[in-house]
């Protein structure tokens, strides 16, 4: 009796399959091996399911709605970088941007104020005119000084009881590069539109102390450079009624309460206050000037649409249109950063993930956009 059967074991031994090679007898093994597999596989099944690389719909709008907050957070957080490195070495963008609107508003209505003070001097001046035919020449002149100057302090105190947020007039000094428009009162509103006049102060004319305050860091800054005058460095009031010029005396850092630099001291003086140091409320600069001298109104040719009166209030380099252009370049490359920064945190996801991406990346775009707008008030 064979030994294989003795023990009963199967054959192990190809000696039963006569006619077939190694190769060929290998073959026939792996195609068992598939059918049985095959024949055991649960009806409606696709076999080995590869790993999901897009995911339920559910969790593909996850995906999506971090990668719309990351991007929008990383562009929002380079965006607000930029602005406090601007604010440093400028002035803060954001709100310069707005009181730029402002103060652009804010001259429109001067213009017109002071319109209507060189008609209303105008005929003033016909009538001295007509004086002079019926007087003698030396009479007549000296009589006509004497009117305008009445007229001259007149107006001055009626324009003194404008409401809170009404133009006065201009302030500048070339010395620092300041040509801004200035209002009645010194509340938030009115500073954020530029130089504000402090209310219970004289204007030019009356004979007492002019005070008008302003912003350093922000809203246009525009008395960002006071502590650089000068002793002798001339500023100049222009009034609806009067053009009036001051010499720098004396410059001194106070606390802020100390209002006293405010009362009058027997002559007429102008004094500009800002806090100190730059970026802290903790002090006030104070500029004290003397006034120098005194005359007519400007002429009417200043109210011009292309004139002085429309000058950009920004020091060289700056504007407003110059300004918006820098702002929306510099957003555009914090764009592009926060991109790539998306991108490189996505580049080993599978492709179906990264499908949406330019959609995602564009509408963070137009949401960050958005954000800047509405901060800027130019929607809404």
């Amino acid at each position: 009796m064979d030994r294989g059967v003795r023990s009963g074991e199967p054959e192990q031994s190809d000696a039963g399959l006569p006619g077939l090679g190694p190769g060929e007898l290998r073959r026939l093994r792996e195609e068992l091996r598939a059918s049985t597999l095959e024949e055991s596989t649960p009806p409606g099944s696709a076999g080995p399911q590869r790993p999901d690389d897009g995911g339920s719909h559910p969790r593909r709008r996850l995906r999506w709605a971090r990668r719309f907050a990351s991007d929008v957070l990383v562009l929002t957080g380079i965006l607000m970088l930029l602005d406090a490195g601007l604010t440093v070495v400028w002035q803060e963008p954001l709100s310069s941007l707005y009181a730029s609107r402002s103060q652009d508003a804010l001259s429109d209505r001067l213009e017109r104020v002071q319109r209507l003070e060189a008609e209303r001097e105008a005929r003033a001046r016909a009538r001295d005119e007509r004086l002079r035919e019926r007087r003698s020449l030396v009479r007549a002149e000296r009589v006509a000084r004497e009117r305008a100057e009445r007229r001259r302090r007149e107006r001055a105190e009626a324009l003194n009881r404008a409401e809170a947020g009404d133009p006065l007039g201009r302030v500048s000094a070339e010395t620092i590069d300041v040509d801004f428009a200035f209002s009645q009162g010194t509340g938030d509103e009115q500073l954020r539109e530029g130089p504000a006049h402090y209310q219970e102060t004289s204007l030019p004319g009356q004979g007492g102390t002019v005070g008008i305050a302003g912003h350093r860091t922000t809203y246009s800054a525009p008395f960002r450079e006071v502590d650089e005058l000068e002793k002798g460095d001339p500023i100049t009031v222009s009034m609806p009624y009067g053009e009036f010029t001051y010499a720098v005396e004396d410059t001194r850092i106070v606390p802020p309460d100390a209002l006293e630099v405010l009362q009058d001291d027997g002559g007429e003086r102008l004094v500009l206050t800002a806090c100190h140091p730059l970026y802290s409320a903790a002090e006030r600069i104070v500029v004290f000037a003397r006034l120098e001298r005194s005359g007519a109104a400007a002429p009417t040719e200043i109210f011009e649409e292309e004139g002085p009166g429309r000058k950009a209030n920004y020091r060289p380099g700056g504007g407003p249109t110059g300004l918006a252009l820098g702002f929306v370049v510099l957003g555009l490359a914090a764009g592009v950063v926060g991109s790539l920064a998306s991108l490189l945190a996505l580049a080993a996801a599978p492709p179906a993930v990264r499908g949406n991406y330019a959609v995602t990346l564009a509408a963070s775009l137009a949401a960050t956009a958005l954000l800047v707008l509405v901060l800027l008030g130019a929607i809404g």
